[in-house]
């Protein structure tokens, strides 16, 4: 790992940061998952969503920086473990972004201690989401299967993870794990949003996992 930056400023995302903050997304993802990304595009809709927690939107500024003062960003949405009629709500983290340049510099794992501490004093059970379990279970996510919870859609994956803030309310959750609908958007849509950036080419890569 690469020494951590001096001068990072981590706090609450404010609206001057917005485009900032949607071009680091879409740097951090572009081509990752498929050619080109949506995870900019997402943030950008999320932050009118009901479900979003502003209070949970955290950025990692670079003091001193004006050209590029944002190194990173994240975020999280409410979302709920339902089981039949009984539904418990619960926090999906995510797009959490780096800046690629600056990436294994430590910034990532801030941001994740950051919201995990906030989401505990805002009295949330666990935090869900899909990403890298090689990553994320350096931060204390564990295999959401292991504590019986589902994606809705089906099909169990190492990539969906749960980090149980609260044991005691996390041993009571089991079922489906029900997402905001923001994250359910139209492709076209995204594609429209994005060509408001400067063009970039898209690839298609070995490992991606769409498109």
């Amino acid at each position: 790992m690469q020494t951590l930056i001096e001068n990072l400023i981590y706090r609450n995302e404010r609206a001057g940061d917005w485009r900032v903050a949607e071009t680091v997304t879409r740097d951090a993802f572009w081509d990752t998952y498929k050619p080109g990304c949506d995870e900019h595009y997402l943030l950008h809709e999320m932050r009118s969503s009901p479900g979003f927690v502003p209070e949970l939107a955290y950025v990692a500024e670079l003091g001193g920086v004006k050209d590029t003062p944002l190194a990173g960003a994240s975020y999280c949405t409410r979302a709920a473990v339902v089981d039949g009629t009984a539904s418990r709500e619960v926090l999906c983290l995510g797009p959490i972004a780096v800046r690629p340049d600056l990436q294994r510099r430590g910034i990532g794992r801030a941001l994740l201690s950051l919201t995990i501490a906030r989401s505990r004093e805002l009295g949330f059970a666990a935090i869900f989401l899909y990403g890298d379990p090689g990553y994320y279970s350096a931060s204390g996510f564990l295999p959401a299967s292991d504590f019986d919870v589902h994606p809705a859609e089906g099909g169990d994956t190492p990539a969906f993870m749960i980090h149980p803030i609260d044991p005691v309310a996390t041993a009571a959750l089991r079922g489906r794990f029900i997402d905001d609908p923001v994250f359910h958007f139209d492709s076209a849509e995204a594609d429209a949003f994005d060509r408001l950036f400067p063009p970039r080419e898209r690839h298609r890569l070995p490992g991606q996992l769409f498109g």
